[in-house]
């Protein structure tokens, strides 16, 4: 937990949040004098090497991209909005706790893309997709989080070595072995995943926002900026 700021309000700052830190959990209060890191360059430059984009080439880049979850989840507005920064074509397949449909139509459609990009939440469904896909077409698994870690450290479903807990650990361990490219949000999530799960093609791409949501604003008498994720 990180707090800086040089204005005395930040003692009411703190008041008012130590109630809901056991909820919240770490946080991290900006001021003006917070250093602003290039977080959208960064994804930027991640997704370029991993798409392998040229700006020279005549034919672009283009991805399925199919997930089970929510359109409108932050994730998926956050990659939807990186692509579309890019000028990566991408074909969206979205079928919201329909599983059965989402591998009908990737069945059908496993011959028109080179590489799919299995969105946020993919646990569940990532093995049916690779083996209509096969082992040659590429594909990109934005884990975003571990199953293991999720259900066993912060939910504390289970206990992390009693046998529901080792079974997640080898199923999030075989869900990198099937990827050629695993995603996560952050990297903290990159070296956990590289060192529990033996997976050494894992990159962070920052979960970022859904800027439309957001507009800048200078107050006239100063202030502070709550964010938490």
């Amino acid at each position: 937990m990180s707090y800086s700021s040089p204005n005395p309000n930040f003692v009411k700052i703190k008041q008012l949040t130590k109630n809901a830190e056991n909820f919240l959990g770490p946080y991290f209060l900006v001021t003006p004098e917070t250093r602003r890191k290039p977080w959208d360059k960064h994804n930027e430059r991640i997704l370029e090497r991993l798409l392998a984009l040229d700006p020279h080439s005549s034919k672009p880049a283009k991805i399925a991209y199919v997930s089970s979850y929510s359109a409108s989840y932050t994730r998926t507005e956050a990659l939807r909005a990186l692509f579309e920064k890019l000028g990566v074509e991408v074909d969206y397949f979205i079928y919201p706790k329909n599983y059965a449909s989402l591998l009908l139509k990737t069945c059908k459609i496993r011959n028109q893309y080179d590489t799919f990009l299995v969105g946020f939440r993919g646990h569940e469904i990532l093995p049916f997709i690779r083996m209509i896909l096969g082992p040659r077409k590429k594909i990109i698994f934005d884990a975003f989080v571990s199953a293991h870690d999720t259900l066993c450290n912060d939910r504390k479903r289970f206990k992390p070595n009693g046998l529901a807990g080792k079974l997640l650990k080898k199923y999030d361990t075989f869900l990198c072995h099937i990827s050629d490219i695993v995603l996560v949000d952050t990297y903290a999530h990159k070296n956990y995943f590289e060192r529990e799960f033996t997976c050494h093609k894992v990159e962070a791409i920052y979960v970022s926002c859904n800027k439309s949501l957001f507009k800048k604003h200078n107050p006239k008498n100063g202030g502070y900026v709550f964010w938490y994720g």
